[in-house]
């Protein structure tokens, strides 16, 4: 069976059954940093957009 045909649920464990588990822990280690990043960027753009209301309502 080709790799792209493989339903997504048995495809990590197959992955992981053929020896390719540190690829699937590169690619969640690698999806666990984008995630991280985006809540980052979230949470620096809500204090910046929270200092500005703050700032223009005036104290």
């Amino acid at each position: 069976m080709s790799r792209a045909v493989r339903s997504l649920s048995s495809a990590g464990a197959r992955d992981v059954a053929d020896g390719d588990g540190d690829r699937i822990l590169r690619e969640l280690a690698m999806d666990y940093l984008i995630k991280g990043m985006i809540v980052l960027v979230a949470l620096i753009v809500l204090v910046v957009v929270l200092t500005i209301i703050y700032r223009k309502v005036g104290r």
